[in-house]
């Protein structure tokens, strides 16, 4: 039996009611139940100017407190997901530190904490030498070579 109107929702469930002809076997089908996930921000989802300078709660300050660099050790167990997703957050950090020296240097000013700029760029090297060792040992497995 024809269908002469499409199903009323977008979902996966057929309605009796959106059928012409009540009788035929298609609001019978078991439902189909979609169960959507919600999208992880693995990042502020400011999109202007400030995305590129500190929070302004550390303005002014004469020392922040940071965190250390990430290690290889612990860059190992992670994910090539996570890795990737972390790589950039990383060099979005770097960049706002980066404009950050930038607009102190201009202002005269003294930039607050530079350690952190080194500590990010540790960060990303051992992000990268932790990658890199990846890509070897997928060669390595591949080929058989050494």
């Amino acid at each position: 039996m024809a269908l002469t109107r499409q199903v009323c929702t977008l979902g996966l469930r057929a309605r009796k009611n959106c059928c012409l002809h009540y009788n035929s076997n298609l609001y019978k089908l078991p439902s189909l139940h979609v169960v959507f996930a919600k999208q992880i921000n693995t990042t502020n989802p400011r999109h202007d100017l400030m995305e590129f300078f500190d929070d302004k709660k550390n303005w002014g300050e004469d020392t922040i407190r940071v965190g250390r660099s990430w290690r290889k050790e612990e860059l190992r167990i992670k994910s090539n997901s996570d890795l990737h997703k972390l790589w950039y957050v990383l060099l979005k950090e770097r960049n706002m530190l980066m404009s950050m020296e930038h607009e102190c240097k201009e202002a005269f000013e003294i930039f607050p904490n530079p350690e952190r700029l080194d500590k990010v760029k540790e960060s990303m090297h051992n992000l990268e030498e932790v990658v890199i060792e990846r890509n070897r040992a997928y060669h390595e497995l591949e080929t058989g070579e050494t």
